[in-house]
């Protein structure tokens, strides 16, 4: 625990580099990191440590076998959503496997629609549509509805992001 505190709270640049060092460790040592995240209720402070890594540090942590856990997953995606973290979250969940979107998708399609409005908003800020449509059209059809009607709310302030969201939608059979 005590690498994980001072990998909270660093500088981002530390962040990178301490985040890179620790990813390039066994991967008996990544679970033990995530574990003891998860014990300890961290993801709110991890997450954005985990996004600040390098693309290839990331990559291999999204992928780690103990993050397939889904009580982890769960847990991961429920921090997002109390804490605002969809910014973040959303680019780790681009880097996943498939096995792992699935199980992304599973998630959030039980959550509630207000979760799903939180990812669209930061789906808009840091254009992570792609990600998100890519987790909607693993969706029950009830939850691209939602989607849907999200995307309709957009449009009656901005009708041109809501046809170039609706266009992206189209290439994943939306």
């Amino acid at each position: 625990l005590p690498f994980l505190s001072l990998l909270v709270h660093v500088s981002y640049p530390l962040k990178r580099e301490l985040g890179d060092l620790a990813a390039a460790q066994q991967e008996t040592v990544l679970s033990g990191f995530v574990l003891a995240t998860q014990d300890q209720g961290l993801w709110p402070d991890l997450l954005p440590a985990v996004a600040a890594m390098s693309e290839t540090a990331r990559e291999r942590v999204v992928n780690l076998p103990v993050l397939r856990e889904p009580a982890v997953q769960a847990a991961i995606l429920r921090a997002a959503d109390r804490h605002g973290l969809w910014g973040v979250t959303l680019p780790l969940v681009e880097l996943m496997d498939e096995a792992n979107r699935e199980a992304v998708a599973g998630i959030i399609a039980e959550m509630a629609r207000e979760t799903l409005a939180g990812a669209a908003d930061a789906a808009l800020m840091g254009e992570h549509w792609d990600t998100l449509l890519d987790l909607a059209r693993r969706m029950p059809q009830s939850k691209r509805d939602e989607l849907a009607g999200i995307v309709a709310g957009l449009g009656e302030v901005d009708p041109e992001l809501a046809d170039r969201i609706v266009r992206r939608a189209e290439r994943y059979g939306l």
